[in-house]
């Protein structure tokens, strides 16, 4: 529980790393190849390496779930006890405040981080001149430095829980508003700064929000939903902002409304309640203060 926004960083960190290097290597096999050629060339991967390792993991997991199945330690029986009193049911999460303005929330936030991640290589190619080489190694710094961004949010998620969350939303807005001077070679590092931290916490954010507001006996369903409605936002962002620029002949509008859903996406955030969290943090306390009264 204490942990749980590092290790999920943590988990991910292969996004990042791949996201590194990939995109100079597919310009490069472009340049030779064309695009139809690369992408099934980059697929190769996840035929050779992902799906074995995947497979792997799975029976790994469920050996070991049967193995580690005997009888539990007393203070394992408190831990699951303490668990089992704080957990909600799923129909109370559909009817509160917090399941929803966490949906609308992730929903805002895929919005923008998608059109970001879409949109600038053209932006940096077409509106600042970049070429598609150096445009390729701005994204893998990118992605390079969302490596910090998936660890640093994922603890500040854990010592933080929701005002974390807010405060990667926020910080996209900096990202976003830093695209206008991005010609500047200041304005391009802030930028490259701000938007892989951003986009690295905004990764780590809806399995954290789902733990800490209504536990892990309705993970999978919480998880479930607010994953559809992040897609919604990942649906509805490049489109639009690409609608935009072809209609306005500039990014400047569009990149106006990302910074305002940004905001948006922090202030949706206010007033959520850490249901679960708060629940075993006073379970916990509670115990203590008992062991300590006993002995």
């Amino acid at each position: 529980m204490h942990q749980q926004g590092l290790a999920i960083g943590s988990a991910l960190l292969g996004t990042s790393v791949a996201g590194t290097f990939t995109p100079p290597l597919a310009t490069w096999l472009i340049g030779i190849y064309g695009w139809r050629m690369t992408v099934a060339l980059l697929s190769i991967g996840i035929w050779t390496v992902a799906l074995p390792v995947f497979l792997r993991i799975v029976k790994e997991s469920q050996d070991a779930e049967i193995e580690g199945a005997g009888p539990v330690g007393s203070s394992s029986q408190t831990k699951r006890e303490e668990t089992a009193a704080a957990e909600i049911n799923f129909s109370d999460v559909l009817r509160s405040r917090s399941f929803w303005m966490i949906g609308l929330a992730v929903s805002l936030i895929g919005f923008v981080d998608q059109s970001m991640g879409q949109h600038l290589m053209l932006y940096l190619i077409q509106d600042v001149n970049y070429s598609r080489e150096d445009a390729a190694w701005v994204l893998s710094a990118v992605f390079g430095v969302s490596i910090a961004g998936k660890l640093g949010f994922g603890w500040l998620y854990d010592k933080l829980s929701v005002k974390g969350v807010m405060l990667c939303y926020f910080l996209m807005a900096v990202a976003v508003l830093l695209m206008f001077p991005i010609s500047i070679l200041s304005a391009l590092v802030a930028f490259t700064i701000t938007r892989g931290l951003a986009h690295g916490g905004s990764i780590v954010d809806i399995p954290v929000l789902s733990k800490h507001c209504f536990g892990p006996k309705v993970l999978g369903k919480t998880i479930g939903i607010l994953t559809a409605c992040v897609t919604i936002g990942f649906a509805i962002g490049p489109p639009l902002v690409g609608y935009m620029y072809d209609t306005q002949g500039s990014y400047r509008n569009a990149f106006i409304m990302l910074a305002v859903a940004s905001i948006a996406a922090g202030l949706s955030l206010l007033g959520v309640k850490t249901t679960y969290r708060d629940r075993i943090i006073a379970l916990e306390q509670s115990r203590v203060q008992a062991s300590e009264t006993s002995a």
